[in-house]
């Protein structure tokens, strides 16, 4: 084989190990956080810490790369990455096991990094690392030839990564085949990797490099060197190097929270934010061309603006002309005189409505993801015009990983401790607005200011030769004509971004979400009420009037699924009262049926929540409970988990088609009760918690429900299936048929004047007299059409239900 075959085989070895390394980097992500999911109560902040601490390992790779690099010769490098793959390999643990599933309640972060180290640590860290090492051995190998294409090779494998999990991967495959399939794909990359690191310590041992310069093609080409190739970084490159990727990264973390709590919190849509922030490196480090500052600064703004105007509208719903802003106002006041001298009448009531459009989750994602796409661009294209010469490439992308950890830092770990909502997504957004004023100005100021720095960049005395001047006329005119729509813009950015959370009179975060009580019609006493939200997700009102206090509202209305169950059971009153299990405390709605002698425990995975629903000072439905004599308990943690530890024995038998309730053995711990009624209310908006409607969820849930052996009556299980996105309907139909349930669908309407929201439960039993009672509110089951979905702890994926 010549020199020139073997140069261009090693050049795509490299190329071909660099683009597996990303594509397992990222295929981990979404793998490793849907397996811990369960184990914290399905919050999209287990997805925010598992990006911290992939930023944080990334940083840690590239670290170990850039010393390595700078300590080591080649050869030396090369036999410390086959140490290191090696290690990896021996000790590969993708997945956790059940016995490293934590028990406490506090906040999981620590838990959650724990976890995430002892499983995918070293792998990941060697995947991280492999990045920017390899193409420094390729600078190392091919003089004269750039690698930063390598650079957008690997976001390219990363991207692919991404958009293949959700629609490939998580779809067709279980976590065990998901995990079979990386580790063999993790066996290849070792391969590809150590063949690279064997012929890197063969060249440097033979002191030469082969005659890879001399390649007419191959997976990168040469590129001309960038601005600040020419000379040595100062410290203002440094900085920027660690400024821009952070700041990318702050807009990625929370633009994900943004959308997870305000928007459409389906984790489906966590790779969308990561996909696109992906797009943004390939753009800007494939090819300089790509990115054009002032129209992505134009871009960006543009984006930016309808964004922030339906994040002040509560992101769905009406948005009105005239709630725009002050440009909005502007717009109408216009159209409101031209219609007055053209003739036409005018009402002064027109000003409150004016013109309108509806905006649907669907719309509110494609703005938010487009204002994101535009900074990120930004961000990263102003980076990629600030690459080095090769000798200092693993520092850049060093301090790249930096600024990706340190952003990461920013909105998990302080945010959150400074903040009571997500307030960082307004600041990193308003700041945005200002970096792309500032960019498309600096272009204007200075050809307004020095009209030669295009046309005459040398300065040179002899303008003989040179173009004729242009006039500084028009551009001075054109920035004094931006000064005032600017003005118009910040301020209506100002009006936008932070002038949310009207009427609220308490607000909270931590790990679980961010919680907001709001006071509605606080001028009109009769109506008043407090409205517990999490984002823009509804958890619970209540009226203030004592005549109306006790009103069941929201999802609970006496005609509603969980009404009309309680009301058989109140026509049936069993000894000692009815006996209610509710998975979801919210303000404590359920609550309003207890009578003396009932019994209703409630599962609350944050302790917030249990502070605002029981203290009396917000909601009373708990303590009026009390009040009448029922028994409420509120228990922390997650439900299943305390559901599982409340049975005495965890050995199910199974038969061919699963458990059955007559199979189980499982018995309930001494002094616990079955329940009569078990609510499920954990779907209607937050990021669905899967781990509640899985098979082996249904095989905890068993024991717990009353039946005529245990109870002498059989109970009900209610799963509250209102979901805008998402129809789990078809779950709660597979649960049913997984136990071998009857399973109705209860529909009911809204009620305005009494604060009830349409509501849609499906109600699970083998109860044949309350079937009877349920048959003439049964509802045909809105995706009668369509077969239903089982779920398992291995296998659940949101895509095959999304309406």
């Amino acid at each position: 084989m010549s020199e020139l075959s073997r140069s261009r085989g090693l050049a795509v070895v490299y190329a071909a190990t660099i683009f597996v390394s990303a594509f397992l980097l990222f295929q981990i992500q979404p793998m490793i956080s849907k397996a811990i999911l369960p184990w914290f109560g399905g919050t999209p902040a287990v997805w925010t810490i598992c990006l911290l601490f992939f930023q944080t390992l990334l940083f840690a790779g590239y670290a170990y790369a850039h010393f390595t690099n700078h300590w080591l010769r080649p050869w030396k490098q090369a036999l410390l990455h086959i140490s290191v793959i090696v290690a990896a390999l021996a000790l590969l643990h993708v997945l956790p096991s059940a016995s490293e599933q934590p028990s406490g309640s506090s906040d999981p972060t620590g838990a959650i990094l724990t976890i995430l180290l002892v499983t995918i640590g070293l792998p990941y860290f060697v995947l991280s690392a492999t990045g920017p090492l390899l193409q420094a051995w390729f600078a190392h190998s091919f003089p004269g030839r750039m690698p930063y294409r390598l650079y957008a090779l690997s976001n390219v494998g990363s991207l692919l990564a991404l958009l293949s999990y959700p629609f490939l991967f998580e779809r067709e495959l279980d976590l065990t085949w998901q995990t079979r399939l990386w580790s063999a794909g993790f066996i290849g990359f070792a391969i590809l990797c150590t063949f690279a690191a064997w012929r890197v310590w063969r060249l440097d041992a033979n002191g030469r490099a082969p005659a890879g310069q001399t390649v007419p093609d191959g997976p990168n080409i040469r590129e001309a060197p960038s601005s600040a190739q020419s000379s040595h970084p100062r410290p203002g490159h440094y900085l920027l190097w660690l400024l821009l990727p952070a700041f990318g990264s702050v807009v990625l973390i929370a633009t994900t929270n943004h959308i997870s709590t305000d928007v459409a919190v389906v984790p489906l849509l966590w790779v969308v934010p990561l996909a696109l922030y992906l797009l943004t490196f390939v753009i800007a480090f494939d090819r300089p061309a790509w990115y054009w500052p002032i129209l992505t600064a134009i871009f960006t703004l543009i984006a930016i603006y309808p964004t922030s105007a339906i994040y002040k509208n509560n992101n769905v719903g009406w948005l009105k002309l005239y709630d725009c802003g002050m440009t909005g106002r502007s717009i109408h006041m216009a159209a409101d005189l031209v219609h007055g001298l053209a003739g036409g009448d005018t009402d002064a009531s027109d000003a409150s409505t004016g013109p309108q459009v509806h905006i649907g989750f669907r719309t509110a994602l494609f703005v938010n993801f487009a204002a994101m796409f535009g900074i990120c661009l930004l961000c990263h294209g102003q980076l990629a015009r600030l690459k080095p010469p090769t000798r200092y490439l693993t520092g850049y992308y060093l301090m790249i990983a930096a600024g990706g950890a340190l952003g990461g830092i920013l909105v998990s770990v302080v945010a959150p401790h400074v903040f009571k909502t997500i307030l960082e997504w307004s600041l990193a957004t308003f700041a945005a607005a200002v970096g792309a004023v500032g960019v498309i100005l600096s272009a204007v100021i200075n050809r307004a200011v020095d009209p030669d720095l295009k046309w005459n960049p040398d300065n040179s005395a002899d303008v003989t030769n040179s173009p004729p001047r242009p006039s500084r006329f028009w551009p001075r005119l054109l920035l004094a004509g931006m000064l005032v729509p600017i003005a118009f813009y910040m301020l209506d950015m100002t009006e936008f971004l932070f002038s949310q959370h009207k009427n609220a009179v308490y607000q909270s975060r931590n790990f679980f979400g961010a919680l907001t009580i709001r006071e509605e019609n606080p001028d009109k006493p009769a109506n008043r009420q407090l409205v517990l939200l999490n984002g823009t997700t509804l958890h619970g009102s209540q009226f203030t009037l004592p005549e109306r206090r006790r009103q069941p509202t929201s999802y609970y209305g006496p005609k509603s699924g969980v009404g009309l169950v309680v009301r058989y059971f109140r026509a049936n009153r069993p000894p000692g009262g009815i006996r209610i299990g509710d998975v979801g405390l919210g303000a404590g709605t359920l609550a309003a049926y207890a009578m003396k002698f009932d019994h209703i425990c409630f599962y609350e995975i944050n302790p917030t929540v249990i502070d605002i629903s029981t203290s009396g000072k917000w909601f009373t439905f708990v303590t009026d409970a009390r009040s009448r004599g029922a028994h409420c308990d509120i228990k922390l943690g997650d439900a299943r988990l305390s559901l599982q530890r409340e049975i005495a024995s965890n050995s199910p038998s199974r038969s061919g088609d699963g458990l059955r309730e007559t199979q189980n053995p499982n018995q309930l711990a001494k002094g616990q009760l079955p329940y009569h009624i078990l609510v499920l209310d954990a779907f209607s908006g937050d990021a669905v918690p899967t781990h509640l409607l899985t098979a082996e969820a249904m095989n905890i849930y068993l024991p717990h429900l009353a039946s005529t052996a245990n109870m002498g009556v059989d109970g009900a299980l209610l799963i509250h299936v209102s979901n805008r996105y998402l129809d789990l309907e078809r779950v709660a139909r597979g649960a049913a048929d997984y136990i071998a349930y009857d399973a109705v669908e209860i529909r009911s309407g809204d009620d305005d004047a009494n604060s009830i929201n349409s509501a849609d439960w499906v109600v699970l039993t083998r109860n044949q007299a309350l079937l009877a009672y349920l048959k003439p509110y049964a509802s045909k089951p809105s995706s009668a059409d369509k077969p239903p979905v089982l779920w398992t702890d291995a296998h659940s994926s949101l895509f095959e239900i999304l309406r």
